[in-house]
């Protein structure tokens, strides 16, 4: 389960949230930013957690993970966001 605090400092991960990865899961962050459902404290805040993720940056490696996701990891510290958002936009 990967924690926010964890590895925050690591600038070296990219921000693979905000394109590909979100789509991935069917989700466009920038629309809902641009439409008012997440501000840009919760995009900071996804970023952070996404960028204290060890187990993340090992599966955005594996084959296969461009691939359309039916569900968010359960261990996906934005999992909720994520999925409350599939549909959405």
């Amino acid at each position: 389960m990967c924690s926010p605090e964890a590895n925050a400092d690591r600038p070296d991960l990219p921000y693979f949230l905000t394109e590909a990865e979100t789509r991935r899961h069917g989700v466009d962050i920038g629309d809902a930013m641009q439409t008012g459902i997440l501000t840009v404290e919760d995009f900071r805040a996804l970023l952070a957690a996404c960028s204290a993720c060890d187990d993340g940056r090992a599966l955005r490696g594996a084959p296969g993970h461009d691939r359309r996701a039916a569900v968010s990891p359960d261990w996906c510290a934005n999992r909720a966001v994520l999925e409350g958002l599939r549909g959405v936009v």
